[in-house]
Formats: C-alpha cells, sequence, structure tokens
C-alpha cells in the first residue's frame, strides 16, 4: 500500500481485516496523527506520567502490605489523572479518524483536530464519566456484567464524532450496531487490546528491571542511590508516556469496526 493511498473506512471486514487496517492506519499516519496526539494530549499524559513516576513509593508500600489505606491519596489522583489524558486522546484520535474519513489522508492538519476535540471535549468527558462508573460497578458483580458493558459500548466514543450525537444517543446507538454481533465484537475487543497489553509489556520490562533493583530496602536496610531513584523515575515516566501512546491502536481499530458494522446493517458505503 503507497503511504498516499486512502484507506477506506466504510467496508465490512472481518476480524483478522480488521487487525491488519488498523496497523496499515497507524503505519501510514504515524507522523500526523501521534503529532496531534502528542500536542493535545500531551501534556496531561506527560502529567500523569510524572506523577506516576514520583509516586513510586506509595505504589509499592501498597504492594506490600495490600492495604487500601497505604494508597492514600495517590489512588484518587490517579484515578482523576488518568481520565483526562484518556479521554484527549480518545477524542483527538477519533476526530482525527473523522476528518481522514471525510477529507482523505493528508488533507488536514492539528488545528482541524483541535478545533473538532474543542468543540466535543465536553461530550467526550461526559461519556468517559458515565461509561467508567457503568463499567466499574459492572466489573465489581463477577466482571461478567463489566466485560459486556464494555463491549456494547465500545462505539460510543466514535459514534459522538462520527454521528454527532448526544452521550446517551451514543451509547444507544452503541448498543443497537453491537446487537446480534455482540461475540464478534467482544473478539476484536479482546484482541486489540491483547496487542497492545503484549506491545505494553515489551515496553514496560526495562521500567520493571529498575523498579525491582531500586527496592527502597536493601539487604543491610539501607536505601538506594540517587541515581538509581532517577533512573526509576525516568523509566516510569517513559513507560507511561508509551503506554498511552498505544492506546491509539484499540481506538483506531474501534473506529474500522464501527464501519463495518454500519456496513454491515446498513450499507452506507460507496
Amino acid at each position: 500500500m503507497q503511504v498516499s493511498e486512502n484507506i477506506d473506512f466504510r467496508q465490512a471486514r472481518e476480524l483478522g481485516e480488521i487487525i491488519s487496517v488498523t496497523l496499515a492506519f497507524l503505519l501510514q499516519n504515524f507522523k500526523h496523527l501521534w503529532t496531534c496526539i502528542i500536542y493535545i494530549a500531551g501534556p496531561a499524559i506527560l502529567l500523569t506520567g510524572l506523577y506516576s513516576a514520583f509516586s513510586q513509593d506509595e505504589f509499592r508500600e501498597f504492594q506490600e502490605t495490600m492495604e487500601f489505606s497505604a494508597l492514600g491519596h495517590f489512588y484518587f489522583v490517579t484515578l482523576f489523572l488518568t481520565l483526562i489524558p484518556t479521554t484527549l486522546l480518545s477524542a483527538t484520535v477519533y476526530e482525527y479518524v473523522a476528518l481522514y474519513v471525510e477529507r482523505g489522508f493528508d488533507s488536514f492538519d492539528l488545528n482541524d483536530v483541535w478545533a473538532g476535540v474543542r468543540r466535543n471535549i465536553l461530550k467526550f468527558f461526559g461519556a468517559s464519566v458515565v461509561l467508567g462508573v457503568i463499567i466499574f460497578f459492572g466489573l465489581m458483580f463477577c466482571i461478567v456484567p463489566g466485560l459486556y458493558f464494555a463491549v456494547i459500548f465500545s462505539l460510543t466514543y466514535m459514534i459522538l464524532v462520527q454521528e454527532e450525537m448526544g452521550v446517551f444517543e451514543a451509547m444507544s446507538r452503541s448498543n443497537e450496531l453491537v446487537k446480534g454481533l455482540w461475540g464478534f465484537t467482544a473478539g476484536v475487543v479482546i484482541v486489540l487490546f491483547l496487542i497492545q497489553l503484549v506491545m505494553g509489556l515489551l515496553l514496560t520490562m526495562p521500567q520493571a528491571i529498575v523498579s525491582a533493583m531500586a527496592n527502597p530496602a536493601g539487604v543491610d536496610g539501607e536505601f538506594v542511590s540517587s541515581e538509581m531513584r532517577m533512573l526509576e523515575i525516568v523509566t516510569t515516566l517513559v513507560t507511561t508516556v508509551a503506554y498511552y501512546l498505544l492506546y491509539a491502536l484499540p481506538l483506531v481499530g474501534f473506529a474500522f469496526h464501527y464501519h463495518n458494522l454500519v456496513e454491515r446493517g446498513e450499507e452506507r458505503g460507496a
């Protein structure tokens, strides 16, 4: 495939085709898409990474004691900080995809994507809160309900942009599209996140090694050197940023699956 060719989103595709075209899209749009992500979601991602990097002692204490009280404010601040970059990243990716579908490759710029993000950001944050609460409580009840809701609402963000709906309308529309093909959609969701997970694990290996070496209590009870602690902070920061950037992969895959389901049920494509 030539880099300048437009990739047609409006096609019915099987699981393997969705995965391959997702990777092809990310490769083709590597420079343009990640530039938008870095400028729009980058500051929030960096802030979250810095907080995670400088909060390793609190998290390590929780791992050792498994007492919720050990997390203190770390848990709630991390939860809040995670919401912001994740939402901005989702908004950026889906605004980019919508412009790509409308105008084609290399026919829009950062300002166009940013204008769309500003226009819809409140809807994205609203969807993040609503879906987060639903999936969280679903996971609390034997996990299965949470996974079920995660699948049927997986297209909500794309619909917010592509069909310009409100949050609850988009959720209803996502349920409508997935209905009857829940198993297929679950397969798409699982495979995309597994790919992200494997790639993420490869990226986190250096950070895991450094964190193990930077255990604050050695055999003689002395703290590790400041150089080792700084290395741990840097690797944690890099790993956190890389993890968020990898999150673009399942988001793009969901966008292809949205058009896949639309074509299967409504045949809108040319």
